[in-house]
């Protein structure tokens, strides 16, 4: 209350001010002649000052609007999620129906029952049932030696350990749900002649109890991808492409700060934020992070590699802020500083600045862009 007021007071002084939360408390910011700041929070395409995030999607993708809510986005529209803006990579599930586990393209053992309950589906094993028993699906042989993954959103019904298979016949994996909606996985490399599929149930000895279900995929790749689904297999999520204007952009001084999750990518870039006018190049701002625990920064000209090495986890929110001007650069993650210069610095930007993938549509974030704030000083 006393920020507010204070902005208030102070607004009427300076100019127009902005109020952002920040993990030590509320930061004010003022937006007077000499500083420019607009903001992008991802519950929506339009920011702060007005400009607008496009996005370029050749299909439909499922989006979780609220926990445990997904509904289907149409092409061209961004998913703005309960976690923030996603940017993925195309991802194609070989199910059927991945979210619609009535369907008769699942099977059921003996003992199993799918019920919809509004958009999700309850799993059950009945009480006098504690044989090995699933709700699955199954593809066709593999004819070469192929790595698959089976994923699905789940959280704990009545029962809070479920068995989650891409390999019906070779076992099945023990996972620990909670209230919380989350996505599990299960992944395997594929002898020729074995068959891939999703098998999903509560555990065997759980008695009469049920697990909840918002939907399922399965790829051929070590790692999950986006969610996706739709009708008959294959399905195809195609990546996306997000742009805004980098009009006001700093350039002799600035502040950039994002916050962000992502999906691990062994040995990738993943790009938070891409300004170049071309694939390559070190004239226009990249903010990018690797695998093997680096953060690279580039747009002077040069490129610098963060002195930390970061053990990046999924799914996990990290912040990071870039500043620079006539002192030199400087970046922090989760405010520790992990890469300073005292080289006075000059960025440069493109017309656009990509959210989430490189300028040649490719190195996706895998993940989300929950907060973008930017800091001009003319």
């Amino acid at each position: 209350m006393l920020a507010v007021l204070l902005a208030f007071v102070l607004g009427q002084i300076v100019g127009p001010l902005h109020i952002e939360e920040e993990e030590d408390g509320p930061q004010i910011i003022f937006a007077s002649t000499r500083d420019q700041v607009f903001y992008c929070d991802f519950s929506s395409p339009v920011c702060s000052d007005g400009r607008v995030i496009t996005t370029t999607r050749s299909t439909p993708v499922p989006c979780e609007t609220s926990p445990g809510v997904w509904e289907m986005v149409p092409e061209n529209t961004g998913c703005y999620s309960v976690r923030g803006l996603e940017s993925w990579a195309q991802n194609t599930s070989y199910l059927s129906y991945g979210a619609d586990l009535t369907n008769t393209a699942w099977l059921k053992h003996g003992g199993m029952s799918v019920e919809k309950v509004g958009s999700i589906y309850r799993i059950r094993r009945n009480k006098d049932n504690t044989a090995a028993a699933f709700v699955y699906q199954e593809t066709a042989p593999v004819t070469q030696q192929e790595t698959w993954t089976a994923a699905c959103v789940m959280r704990a019904g009545t029962a809070t350990v479920a068995r989650l298979s891409v390999d019906r016949g070779a076992g099945s994996g023990i996972v620990n749900l909670t209230s919380e909606w989350q996505v599990f996985t299960s992944t395997r490399t594929f002898a020729v002649g074995r068959v891939p599929g999703v098998s999903i149930g509560p555990e065997f000895t759980a008695g009469d109890s049920y697990i909840e279900v918002a939907g399922c995929w399965l790829t051929k790749s070590d790692t999950p991808g986006r969610p996706c689904w739709g009708g008959e297999a294959p399905v195809t999520c195609a990546a996306d492409q997000h742009t805004i204007s980098t009009e006001g952009w700093p350039t002799e001084e600035g502040e950039v700060s994002a916050t962000f999750t992502i999906q691990r990518t062994p040995g990738l870039f993943q790009h938070i934020l891409n300004s170049r006018r071309g694939g390559s190049g070190n004239d226009e701002f990249v903010l990018e992070i690797r695998d093997l625990g680096s953060v690279t920064l580039r747009g002077w000209g040069g490129q610098q590699n963060s002195v930390e090495t970061v053990s990046w986890e999924s799914g996990r929110p990290y912040r990071v802020h870039v500043a620079w001007g006539p002192w030199g650069r400087r970046v922090k993650l989760d405010g520790v500083t992990i890469m300073e210069s005292s080289e006075p610095t000059v960025m440069g930007a493109g017309e656009v600045m990509r959210l989430g993938h490189s300028s040649t549509l490719t190195q996706h974030l895998n993940g989300t862009i929950s907060s973008l704030r930017i800091r001009s000083t003319p």
